[in-house]
């Protein structure tokens, strides 16, 4: 049987066995940073893993915004400002992604993407 495994069958259920996996641990790190309103999990030190809640860390917007360039400017602002825990600047570059949903792709895109003029 497995010498003359042409089809695939093994490979396959190897694949499809891998994405199913990686969905899962996908779910499960995303509901976990969505947890606790947004905030995501409570470190030991009080403050939140992701988003900091100290004023030194602090790059959660107090209200969202629309996604268009004044939205998009203060987030990389905030991001770009964001320290260490002992108050050094953390000096994120300019390679920032963004993550949105399904219905926000094409307003993403038209922020991020520059068009060449032919």
């Amino acid at each position: 049987m497995l010498v003359n495994e042409d089809l695939g069958a093994f490979t396959d259920f190897a694949a499809a066995l891998g994405r199913r996996i990686a969905g899962f641990e996908n779910a499960t790190a995303y509901g976990l940073l969505n947890s606790a309103n947004g905030d995501g999990p409570t470190l030991t030190t009080g403050n939140a893993a992701v988003f900091g809640t100290d004023a030194a860390r602090a790059n959660k917007a107090g209200a969202g915004s629309a996604l268009d360039l004044g939205g998009l400017a203060a987030g990389r602002a905030a991001i770009m400002r964001q320290k260490t825990l002992d108050g050094l600047p953390i000096a994120i570059g300019s390679s920032m992604r963004l993550l949105v949903g399904p219905n926000q792709e094409l307003a993403a895109r038209q922020l991020t993407v520059s068009v060449a003029a032919t």
